[in-house]
């Protein structure tokens, strides 16, 4: 059962306009260039980015050992925010580990505010892998958006 208590909560600012930031998200052909945690890659990716389209990715390690996340879109508002679960997808197809992801795109004068917002965790040891996991994610969107303005 998930803990209501536990919430994950990460800001970034990016060099480059909300409309750009925004596309890196919603757009398959860039999401797929920087959505992975170090030690990753993104080796299959399935995103209907409308209100109940659903997400799917699969992430490789180096070492060859596939993890696939899986959710569904609930709100989307261009370019202000988008709103989705995503859980880790079982070989049957469900889904385990459900939390509710919300990113939150706002202008910082000519950069963009990013703010992403994670609950549900299931424990403590969850949300501390996703907080890892997620900042170096960010990390190579603001890598990927430096070599791509």
């Amino acid at each position: 059962m998930a803990d209501s208590d536990l919430e994950l909560v990460i800001e970034r600012v990016f060099d480059a306009p909300r409309d750009l930031v925004f596309r890196m998200w919603s757009d398959p052909d860039h999401f797929r260039n920087w959505a992975a945690p170090t030690g990753y890659s993104v080796v299959h990716l399935e995103m209907e980015f409308e209100v109940g389209g659903i997400y799917r990715v699969c992430l490789r390690s180096l070492d060859g050992d596939d993890v696939w996340i899986k959710g569904r879109y609930r709100e989307i508002s261009v370019p202000e925010r988008f709103v989705l679960t995503t859980g880790w997808e079982q070989v049957d197809g469900s889904v385990q580990g459900e939390t509710l992801l919300t990113v939150s795109f706002s202008d910082a004068g000519e950069q963009t505010r990013v703010v992403l917002r994670q609950t549900g965790f299931e424990s403590p040891e969850s949300l501390d892998g996703n907080t890892g996991g997620w900042n170096e994610v960010l990390d190579s969107l603001g890598e990927y958006l430096s070599s791509n303005l």
